[in-house]
């Protein structure tokens, strides 16, 4: 099978050659480069071109053409971090590998052949299934402009994705973390991940008139410089236990549309640069091997051991439902099942109590 180009007094023409089941070289004419590969392609899938009037149909649309236009179309309407996240999924894992097979011709076996391209390129099978379904939302689109009769990837299943094991920080850790905080808004960074259980961009959006003396009211995040709604686009309310209450009264309260926690020059906190200009030193001065996330799975372990149930704590955190929560913290849960019960403000005051008389015992050496 061979796709030559030639020259006419009406124009450029490309030819598809080919040799049929009985072995007889076989051609065809076709007016555009996209024409011809469409028909190169049906002929090595065992169809002729009498069966192809999905070249017509299809306008020789290449996926990759597809997925730059879906995606011009549409990316107002996603988030910035959706936004982002299809870039990088389409950028990495599609345009390399199947960006130039036509639409029309995009079928079940297309897509387990590609799948398995980007599992032994590299890619998990969490990534492959976010890739899949990047993929499927581009293609159930052609499909609604009729470029593309089903969408084979809706009938796929999902592969089966092992459940990372989150990392949970012990208190005296955080603590340690927490000792090595340059300045009081660090410290209240990790107060409020790893004792209210905030995601990062959720302390970056946060106002001081969302903090009331019992409770945190989480109804907004900081994403890209902009201040969004949550990452589930709800709310919920969180109980300041009294150690927490303490290290907030400490830091010191600003006005109510002030955010709790901003950039060096005001305005919303640059995450990534406060991760690596603070945290990580100061996780290395710790002697801790974390990153600021897993002070939220630290919270989720201390509210499970205190006795709360896993709807209290799914409320808690933000999660869709609280079979989320049991499916990421199912051996959390099961250790606290056997463990004594301690509240949060039990296990912070402990930690603290002891890395006081540590510090209490190391003066003299340093006198």
């Amino acid at each position: 099978m061979s796709i030559h180009k030639y020259d006419t007094t009406n124009g450029t023409r490309y030819r598809v050659r080919w040799r049929d089941h009985s072995g007889a070289m076989q051609s065809k004419s076709v007016g555009t480069l996209a024409e011809a590969r469409i028909l190169d392609a049906q002929v090595k899938v065992g169809h002729t071109p009498t069966q192809a009037p999905t070249i017509a149909r299809a306008g020789g649309v290449l996926l990759g053409d597809w997925i730059v236009d879906w995606f011009r179309l549409n990316a107002a309407s996603w988030s910035v971090t959706t936004r982002k996240q299809r870039k990088w999924i389409c950028d990495k894992w599609i345009f390399p590998f199947i960006s130039d097979q036509p639409v029309a011709l995009i079928r079940r076996r297309t897509i387990l052949e590609y799948r398995q391209r980007i599992l032994e390129a590299g890619a998990t099978e969490k990534t492959t299934n976010s890739v899949l379904a990047v993929l499927s939302a581009a293609i159930s689109s052609a499909v609604d402009e009729d470029l593309l009769e089903a969408n084979p990837i809706l009938e796929m299943r999902r592969l089966r994705v092992t459940p990372t094991s989150r990392r949970a920080l012990s208190v005296s850790e955080v603590e340690e973390i927490r000792r090595w905080m340059p300045t009081s808004r660090d410290e209240i960074i990790i107060s409020l991940l790893a004792y209210a259980g905030l995601r990062p961009a959720e302390v970056c959006g946060l106002k001081w008139r969302h903090i009331t003396d019992r409770f945190i009211i989480v109804e907004q995040s900081a994403q890209a410089g902009q201040i969004r709604p949550t990452k589930t686009g709800s709310s919920r309310s969180i109980r300041i236990c009294d150690e927490l209450a303490r290290d907030i009264t400490e830091y010191g309260r600003g006005a109510d549309d002030e955010l709790v926690v901003s950039g060096e020059r005001g305005g919303i906190l640059h995450w990534k640069n406060w991760f690596r200009r603070v945290w990580v030193p100061a996780a290395k001065y710790a002697h801790v091997k974390a990153t600021p996330y897993d002070l939220r799975h630290t919270f989720v372990s201390l509210c499970l051991h205190s006795g709360m149930t896993i709807p209290e704590v799914a409320s808690a955190v933000g999660h869709a439902n609280p079979t989320m929560t049991l499916n990421t913290y199912a051996h959390v849960y099961a250790e606290s099942q056997h463990a004594t019960r301690l509240s949060l403000d039990e296990a912070i005051r402990a930690a603290r109590t002891q890395r006081a008389a540590k510090r209490r015992d190391a003066e003299p050496a340093l006198a």
